[in-house]
């Protein structure tokens, strides 16, 4: 009994090591850290998520993941790691919540419309 309970307590542990990993807070710092210096909008929730950058659930639909997967951006500098572009990528795909855990809405929860259209000089 005592190994079970051990087992489910590491399961925890590890399924709330892995959502932290994933969350906003280490998109936001990531991002604060690589990309504020010339983007005003990544200091904030409201402007990392913002509709014209992130298309919540769908990554390749999001702008902000688009140029960094393609590594448009950063222009200048080192490029993004393919774990910082992952977690981009995971975060978004979960939702683009400001939170840190699950649960988030499934795509099909999400509002349907039209995908913003990307901007052709990247991300303003």
């Amino acid at each position: 009994m005592k190994k079970i309970l051990l087992v489910a307590a590491a399961c925890l542990i590890l399924a709330s090591t892995v959502s932290a990993q994933t969350g906003f807070t280490a998109v936001s710092e990531m991002l604060g850290a690589r990309c504020a210096t010339c983007h005003e909008w990544a200091a904030s929730y409201k402007g990392i998520a913002d509709p014209a950058r992130v298309v919540a659930s769908f990554p390749e639909k999001s702008l902000l993941y688009q140029v960094v997967s393609t590594d448009r951006m950063p222009r200048s500098g080192v490029k993004l790691s393919g774990k910082e572009k992952a977690l981009i990528k995971a975060w978004i795909a979960a939702g683009a919540l400001p939170g840190e855990s699950p649960p988030y809405p499934a795509a099909s929860e999400q509002p349907s419309g039209p995908v913003p259209e990307p901007c052709p000089c990247g991300l303003k």
